[in-house]
């Protein structure tokens, strides 16, 4: 049952499939809070500091809340806001160039990732490919952290496919959407992926400088289908593909 549907129901009750056992539940008395009371961590994307900055929050935690200030439009990508709704009257319009901000967005931080890790700013770029874009509490050292959003913030996540391509020095965030019993919830969730077609390795220039490759190459079409199908059945998709013990 989608989400959608159980808003549009209006129903007064969690529907069992979306319960989770205590044991898996977050606790509010044990877990962190986003921002400086060391919970993930806050990061200016216009400081001169960014580089460093965002590889602490890639290595340790795989996750950071970007304070940035919008860009100029982009053009207009692939896609077809001939099949969008029309209502609200401008809904088109402002899909459109969110979209495209976030596009920006993501470019600008795939560059800023590899400069973290002393690569050319190109380099995670050219390993993903060309984009394919579609229109939380997180898991660290068996802790949820709680985090709060920020008005003028994104919460950006690190993929399964940039730990790959790093091999393992940045890690993908474990993480999950809650409800609360005191609000809606809206999230506009927006992911940079590579093209089914494209296979996902270490970076040959990674591997080069540090250790022998941690992760098996993989078709990302083949990957996603997996993890739709299976799950992630209590533990991480991508751990499946680690090689050696």
């Amino acid at each position: 049952m989608r989400v959608q549907s159980i808003a549009q129901a209006g129903k007064s009750e969690v529907p069992p499939q979306y319960i989770q056992p205590p044991s898996d539940r977050p606790n509010s008395d044990a877990d962190g809070k986003s921002g400086s009371g060391g919970g993930v961590p806050v990061i200016d994307l216009g400081e001169d500091s960014v580089r460093e900055a965002v590889g602490r929050a890639c290595r340790d935690w795989g996750a950071f809340q970007g304070l940035f200030r919008p860009s100029h439009f982009a053009s207009l990508s692939r896609r077809n806001p001939s099949n969008w709704p029309h209502y609200p009257p401008n809904y088109r319009e402002v899909v459109s160039q969110y979209s495209d901000e976030m596009n920006v967005l993501a470019q600008k931080l795939l560059g800023i990732i590899s400069e973290s890790l002393g690569l050319p700013p190109s380099c995670l770029k050219d390993a993903v490919g060309e984009f394919y874009q579609n229109i939380t509490v997180m898991l660290k050292d068996s802790h949820w952290y709680t985090v709060d959003p920020l008005p003028e913030a994104i919460v950006v996540l690190v993929s399964d496919q940039t730990e790959i391509i790093t091999n393992g020095n940045y890690r993908s965030a474990v993480h999950r959407a809650v409800t609360n019993s005191t609000g809606a919830r809206l999230s506009v969730a927006t992911f940079h992926d590579p093209s089914n077609t494209r296979n996902i390795s270490p970076a040959a220039v990674i591997v080069a400088q540090s250790s022998p490759p941690r992760y098996r190459e993989v078709n990302y079409g083949d990957y996603m289908s997996r993890w739709y199908t299976k799950g992630p059945e209590g533990k991480r998709n991508i751990d499946s593909l680690l090689i050696g013990p």
